[in-house]
């Protein structure tokens, strides 16, 4: 049994699975609403739009939808929400499945959704809810014999609903010391990105153009950035990580140096999350800390010089950051494309 993300490969598969559920009266749940789509092209667009916060419906969470595969055959999904609604934390919680009825044994449910909480460590952190009916034994025992454990039960449309809740293994962020940084602590990073759409301005106004290429840093330029770091701490500045399953997958750095009008500013040197751990909260609470220090350090402001693409812009604005009142002259020559930013502190 293994879990896949669906393809156009799969559309006589999926579309079959949907069938046979419709014909059923069966309610599909943990399939991206397939139900609703008579179009599998249309559910498979749906599907990975849903997946980021700056392309799901805004009513709605990103999620992940997988399908469930044995033997080459489809027999089930799993729909994982990367974050809930008020409704969903009452109610459905994070993690939704279902299988085919032929399929629907004990064994294969317990598995299915061991397979899905383990897909969970790369998009949450912390702890995971799921919730059942009180009279679906099948789906109580699967989430029992994963770890679940009971919070509560709540009365939702003439049904008892349990709600319970397992451990996920979250990240650790933690200020970094310089005998930690040898050249083994990048060896997990990947700074990938693939990037569509940029922000520039045009005239006097920003827009967003489309500007697609691949941003990735070879060996050499994860040694130069170990470098940097390794500077910036020796030199009074900040260093912080943030470690999953104790490797390091994001960091950030604050330089000591005063800069801009009345040496108000502290420039936020890097922040960077690996493109395997990114929508996990790293890069939000590593900001947090390196705004503290640079708050503690005497700072009224925080200076990013921040990479022009849409995710990164759309991260930096969800921190509240805004275009800089002192555009660094500095800064503008190292990285011309760049957007000026601050942060009030």
């Amino acid at each position: 049994m293994k879990l896949a993300a669906p393809t156009p490969a799969d559309e006589t598969a999926v579309m079959d699975y949907r069938r046979e559920f419709l014909q059923s009266s069966e309610r599909l749940i943990g399939a991206g609403g397939l139900e609703n789509y008579e179009s599998y092209q249309e559910w498979l667009r749906q599907t990975s739009d849903n997946q980021s916060e700056f392309t799901v419906h805004p009513d709605l969470p990103p999620a992940t939808t997988l399908l469930c595969w044995e033997d080459g055959q489809l027999i089930g999904t799993a729909e994982i929400r990367h974050r809930l609604t008020d409704f969903q934390l009452q109610y459905e919680g994070h993690i939704g499945f279902s299988l085919r009825k032929a399929c629907l044994d004990q064994d294969r449910a317990t598995r299915l959704l061991a397979l899905a909480l383990e897909e969970s460590r790369r998009l949450l952190s912390g702890r995971v809810l799921l919730t059942c009916s009180r009279y679906h034994d099948l789906y109580r025992t699967a989430i029992e014999a994963n770890g679940g454990e009971l919070e509560n039960e709540i009365a939702y449309e003439g049904d008892i609903r349990r709600r319970y809740w397992i451990a996920v293994p979250g990240f650790v962020c933690r200020a970094l010391r310089m005998e930690e940084l040898t050249d083994e602590l990048l060896s997990s990073f990947i700074r990938r990105q693939e990037v569509t759409l940029c922000r520039r301005r045009i005239g006097v106004e920003w827009h967003m153009v489309s500007c697609p290429f691949v941003d990735d840093w070879t060996q050499e330029q994860l040694l130069h950035q170990l470098h940097d770091l390794q500077t910036t701490l020796s030199s009074g500045g900040a260093v912080f990580g943030a470690f999953w399953n104790g490797q390091l997958k994001g960091f950030a750095a604050v330089d000591a140096h005063p800069i801009g009008p009345q040496d108000s500013y502290r420039d936020l040197l890097s922040l960077h999350v690996s493109a395997d751990c990114r929508g996990r909260g790293m890069g939000r609470a590593l900001f947090t800390l390196a705004a503290d220090w640079a708050r503690e350090d005497g700072a009224k402001k925080l200076y990013i010089s921040a990479h022009s693409a849409q995710e990164t812009q759309a991260f930096y604005s969800a921190m509240g950051c805004v275009d800089t009142l002192w555009p660094s002259p500095e800064h503008i020559a190292l990285e011309p494309f760049d957007c000026q930013m601050e942060y009030a502190l």
